[in-house]
């Protein structure tokens, strides 16, 4: 799948997400709760792949927990892939609310996405595309994307 094809998957999955789930948007429940909603949109339109929310095992054995930056637990807040393997790893997604101004957070979930795209990372994830997704909690408010591509962070695909 073609990254300009994945994107305009994510994009308009959001767009409906936010149209639908207005109600718990607006009542600030947690990123969890968010995850999880917007992971069951992900799924219908990537239907050869799995959509996980918190999914934290790698390699063919699924035992062994996911690794990023300095062997610290890498547990993402939505992977798109074919499990138990890393041959399809396609999307990582890290979420935050827009009122979620916690910097040091934000800046692990901006290293993990650089670690999990890199081709060298030691661990061999590889994900194809890595998103930062920025949910609006307030009406009239726009999600932001802050996507990543071999360990980098891109303007645009």
């Amino acid at each position: 799948m073609e990254d300009k094809e994945i994107q305009k998957i994510v994009e308009d999955c959001v767009a409906i997400f936010m149209r639908n789930e207005g109600e718990i948007i607006r009542n600030d429940v947690s990123e969890i709760a968010i995850t999880h909603k917007l992971a069951e949109y992900l799924q219908s339109s990537f239907q050869e792949l799995s959509v996980d929310v918190g999914y934290n095992r790698r390699t063919i054995d699924g035992r062994k927990p996911k690794y990023y930056l300095e062997d610290k637990y890498g547990i993402p807040d939505i992977i798109v892939h074919k499990r138990l393997t890393n041959k399809q790893n396609t999307l990582i997604i890290e979420i935050k609310k827009q009122n979620n101004t916690d910097k040091e957070d934000r800046e692990k979930d901006f290293k993990k996405l650089e670690e999990f795209t890199t081709a060298e990372e030691k661990y061999g994830y590889n994900y194809q595309l890595g998103l930062f997704l920025d949910i609006p909690i307030e009406d009239g408010q726009e999600p932001r994307y802050l996507w990543y591509k071999d360990g980098e962070k891109l303007c645009c695909l």
